[in-house]
């Protein structure tokens, strides 16, 4: 009956872990649905001139972070679309993950880091412009050093 006893801790863990995964989640999403209602609110005016500089300031911090000297930046408009382009290198997982949490990728200490974000929440301002945002990239596959094509859709216009 040891093997049995075995099996149902594993089983037991497995949920654990899927539980905490999903409260992890809701939190995210709580956090994300008060920071735009924040923006949306009473900050709204200041939201709709801070949106174009907190895209810049995240891709000036990606370059920063790797090892850039020199940053281009792309703006297009047309019809209905809004384009930011950059040129700072390849997303990370975690930094495509903090897209869709809401959360950063950047070290809460400030000495000597002259990044310009800390808290994961300047992507967050562009949801008053538009409350579905595509993202398209490279993403770095660590492991084997290899840059590959992703695309995403963010669309925080429920409220569920």
């Amino acid at each position: 009956m040891i093997g049995e006893s075995n099996q149902k801790e594993i089983k037991l863990s497995e949920l654990a872990e899927q539980k905490r995964s999903e409260s992890v989640l809701r939190k995210a999403a709580r956090d994300i649905i008060s920071a735009i209602d924040k923006w949306t609110g009473a900050h709204t005016s200041e939201a709709e001139v801070k949106w174009i500089w907190e895209l810049i300031q995240n891709a000036y911090d990606v370059a920063k972070s790797r090892g850039k000297q020199m940053l281009t930046v792309k703006l297009r408009i047309d019809d209905s679309t809004f384009t930011f382009e950059h040129d700072a290198g390849p997303f990370t997982i975690d930094e495509v993950n903090a897209l869709i949490t809401g959360g950063s990728t950047k070290p809460y200490a400030r000495e000597g880091v002259e990044l310009k974000g800390r808290f994961g929440k300047g992507f967050l301002v562009t949801h008053v412009i538009s409350t579905r945002v595509d993202v398209e990239g490279w993403i770095k596959e660590e492991t084997h050093n290899i840059h590959r094509p992703f695309s995403i859709s963010i669309n925080r216009s429920e409220k569920k």
